[in-house]
Parts: structure tokens; sequence; C-alpha cells
């Protein structure tokens, strides 16, 4: 088997991820999650980018009846998923998985080499009204997520056999 290459490492003068500021007591809040706010601020910031991918993509007209229902819906699913984000994150704390600053920082090295340069990084933040503090908490909600995932299929049966056995005890026991 061929090694895994190693993760880049962030050139000098990198972006890094800022360190994550708890929110004043007096933010106003888009939701609360179990006691845990969600930003009012930061759900616009992300309704309003993904409204934007929508839009740009043709073929929605957001002033149509159709295109005020799917924006609603899309911010609806905006809001669905930073709520999901924090009760993964709950879940996480809970089970003693943590996603460290040198996590964050080699996924955002990646998206740098992905994109080409810092400058094309910036680029792309400014272009969809994303603050490196956005994107580096998207990247966290993402690694966490996917470490949930992980944690949750992990002991999953993997082969058919292993499958259809499992299947065999769980729905067909008395044949």
């Amino acid at each position: 088997s061929v090694p895994a290459a190693p993760p880049p490492t962030l050139p000098k003068g990198a972006l890094t991820c800022p360190a994550v500021v708890p929110l004043p007591a007096n933010a106003q809040l888009a939701a609360r999650v179990n006691g845990i706010g969600i930003s009012l601020d930061a759900y616009n910031r992300q309704a309003a980018q993904a409204q934007a991918a929508l839009t740009q993509s043709g073929g929605l007209d957001p002033k149509s009846q159709a295109g005020q229902d799917a924006i609603k819906s899309l911010k609806q699913q905006v809001l669905d998923q930073m709520i999901n984000d924090v009760v993964i994150a709950m879940q996480s704390a809970s089970e003693g998985i943590k996603v460290t600053d040198d996590d964050l920082n080699a996924r955002l090295a990646q998206m740098i080499q992905d994109a080409g340069s810092v400058d094309k990084l910036n680029e792309y933040l400014t272009k969809n009204s994303l603050s490196l503090g956005d994107l580096c908490s998207q990247v966290r909600s993402q690694l966490l997520g996917e470490a949930m995932l992980n944690r949750v299929t992990g002991a999953l049966p993997t082969n058919a056999e292993q499958v259809h056995a499992v299947l065999r005890v769980l729905f067909w026991p008395l044949t």
C-alpha cells in the first residue's frame, strides 16, 4: 500500500483560524439549542450566502412566488443545519471528540492548496461575503460531523455477508 501523503502545512504568513469567541450575553439569537445560542448575525450571513448561491445558479427569479418559496425553504434549511451543528458539537463534546486548532488549520491549509494560494482563498471569502471566522466555524462543524459519522458507522458491517447476517438476525429471526 502507498503511504498517505502528509497533510499540507501552512506556509509562513498563511491564514490560520481565529480563536472561537463566545457570544456576548446580549447577542441577538436566531435560535437557542439546549442553552447554546445561534447568533442571528451568523445565521443571516449563512442564509445570505446560500441565497446568493441559489440565485446565481440561475433559473430562479427571487421575486416570483416560486422564488420566494424556495428562499424561505432555503433559509429554514440553513437554520436547521446550524441547529444540527450545535447538537453534533454537544454530542461530540460528551463523547470526548474534539477538533483541535491543528485539525482546523490543516484543513484550512488544504483549502489554500486547493484554491491555489492564500490570495485566491481570500478572493473566494470576499466574493461569498464570508469572514475567515465564518469559514473556520463551518469547517469545525464539518470535521465534528465527519468524526461523529465515523464513530456511529465504524462498527457497522461492511461486506455483503456480514450485512446479510445482521439482517437475518434483526428481521428474519423466525425463518
